[in-house]
């Protein structure tokens, strides 16, 4: 405090000092605070508002919106429908919100693999109906996959870990689940949705 009031006699090395002493504290409150906004993602799913979408229209709409990226990486996207006219009993937006979060983990996965795809499918069965994201990228290594779901968990060095915990969730009050098969060269997250 004497220095503070008494500039003159700080040195370089003290002015240095204080200055990464400043910069830790913005770094950690920075840290604090997109801790707080993801748990408060987390915590504040709205309650879905339930319709029949047709497959055929969150496949396009969410293809649009990653139709950039997936261009600006040079990534072979399609798109597969077992039956033309599939509607799902389920909120557009929500759906819509993980769809996103898969195709962008997967257009992340296949940074540096050579000829990178990914396809996003829909799959009528008498039972249910499955939305797949397939993508040929690295795999996902056993020793992390039990915990990729765990809120907080990451991998990436500026993610927030709750992409697929938040995934998890919405296909909880979805009554379905979401589930991961994955081996060198083919990873295919589901959104399994229960009739």
């Amino acid at each position: 405090i004497a220095l503070l009031e008494h500039p003159e006699k700080m040195t370089k090395e003290k002015h240095a000092e204080i200055l990464e002493g400043l910069n830790a504290i913005r770094k950690r409150s920075k840290g604090i605070a997109a801790f707080m906004d993801s748990y408060r993602q987390l915590s504040k799913v709205p309650v879905p508002d339930f319709r029949m979408v047709p497959a055929s229209r969150l496949v396009d709409n969410v293809g649009q919106f990653m139709k950039n990226i997936f261009e600006s990486r040079d990534i072979h996207f399609s798109c597969y429908l077992s039956r033309k006219n599939i509607a799902i009993w389920c909120d557009e937006k929500l759906i819509e919100h993980v769809l996103i979060n898969l195709l962008h983990n997967a257009a992340d996965a296949l940074e540096n693999i050579p000829s990178p795809e990914i396809q996003l499918s829909v799959t009528e069965l008498p039972d249910r109906i499955d939305i797949s994201v397939h993508d040929n990228g690295p795999g996902i290594h056993p020793e992390i996959i039990d915990n990729i779901f765990v809120p907080f968990f990451t991998t990436k060095p500026e993610g927030t870990g709750i992409g697929l915990s938040l995934s998890r969730q919405i296909m909880n009050l979805h009554g379905g689940s979401i589930f991961v098969h994955s081996r060198k060269g083919n990873t295919v997250f589901t959104l399994d949705f229960l009739r």
